[in-house]
């Protein structure tokens, strides 16, 4: 017979109010379902990684019938800021997408854009890449700027 600690069992519980309130809120999430056309703004010009990615989840939603309305993919370069400011003008909207790289955030850090993770909703993660800062041997402020150092 297994014998628990009251440790293990007030784990076990956390665990399980846990669960259970991960499925409660994932139920009450209404499923995407537009009601017209829909828009996915790409903030770079044609043919780099970023559009190709979109036109391939484009292609993905309108083979596998993900939706009953017509996915576009809009292309807004300029300089990475016109593209989400587009989209952040229809914030609730879900008719409007944006479709970005990791460097949202590197950018933000980097102080080049006031845009961050935080001003829009995540919906999906097609692919990740690692990003790496480097900077000349012993020069450490810059990374301690962006980054605290972490092992990992």
């Amino acid at each position: 017979m297994i014998y628990l600690t009251w440790r293990h069992r007030a784990a076990y519980l956390a665990a399980g109010f846990i669960a259970l309130g991960a499925l409660v809120a994932q139920a009450q999430i209404p499923p995407w379902k537009p009601t017209r056309p829909v828009e996915l703004i790409v903030p770079n010009a044609p043919g780099g990684g970023n559009d190709i990615t979109a036109r391939f989840r484009q292609s993905l939603i309108q083979e596998r019938k993900l939706t009953e309305q017509p996915l576009t993919v809009s292309n807004r370069p300029g300089g990475g800021q016109i593209g989400p400011a587009a989209v952040l003008q229809k914030r609730g909207d879900p008719h409007y997408l944006l479709s970005v790289a990791d460097t949202i955030m590197t950018s933000h850090l980097s102080g080049q854009s006031k845009l961050s993770h935080r001003d829009a909703t995540a919906v999906s993660v097609v692919l990740g890449e690692p990003i790496q800062k480097s900077t000349k041997a012993g020069n450490i402020r810059l990374d301690q700027t962006l980054m605290p150092r972490t092992p990992f």
